[in-house]
C-alpha cells in the first residue's frame, strides 16, 4: 500500500512537472512563464514598430542618428533596409557588394565605407547574435 502510494505520488509529481514545460519552435523546453515573457517582449516590440514605422522616408544625411529607426529593436530585414538606404543616399561614401552565401543559399553582403583609393581597413561583423546590432 505504501509502495503504491509513493509510486502514485511520484508519477503525479513527474506528470505535473512535464505538463508545466512546453517545447518551443526551437525545440527548447520552456515553462509557461518563460513563454509568456517571450510573447510579452514580442508584443512590446511590435507596438514599438507600429509607433515608429515609416522612418525610411525621413532618413537624410546629417539626421540618421535622430531617426525613429533607433527607437526599437529591429528585424534583420529592417536593418538591411536601413543600411541599404544609407548606401543609396551616400553612394560616394558607402558601397555594397556580395561576399559569400549562407548554407541556405542567401547572399551575404559587405558594406565598404571609403572615400580614398587606399583606405585603412576595419572589419565589423553584426547580426550574429540576437539584438547584437543595438548593443
Amino acid at each position: 500500500m505504501k509502495t503504491s502510494f509513493c509510486f502514485l505520488t511520484l508519477a503525479a509529481s513527474i506528470t505535473s512537472a512535464l505538463l508545466s514545460q512546453i517545447p518551443g519552435d526551437d525545440s527548447k523546453i520552456r515553462t509557461q512563464e518563460q513563454l509568456q515573457a517571450i510573447q510579452d517582449d514580442a508584443d512590446v516590440n511590435r507596438k514599438c514598430h507600429q509607433a515608429n514605422a515609416n522612418y525610411i522616408p525621413s532618413l537624410a544625411p546629417g539626421k540618421y542618428a535622430a531617426s525613429a529607426f533607433h527607437n526599437c529593436f529591429r528585424t534583420s530585414k529592417q536593418i538591411f533596409e536601413f543600411v541599404d538606404t544609407l548606401t543609396s543616399q551616400n553612394a560616394n561614401l558607402i558601397s555594397k557588394f556580395p561576399i559569400s552565401t549562407t548554407v541556405k543559399g542567401q547572399t551575404i553582403y559587405a558594406y565598404k565605407l571609403s572615400t580614398s583609393a587606399k583606405p585603412k581597413a576595419l572589419y565589423y561583423e553584426s547580426l550574429i547574435h540576437a539584438r547584437e546590432w543595438i548593443a
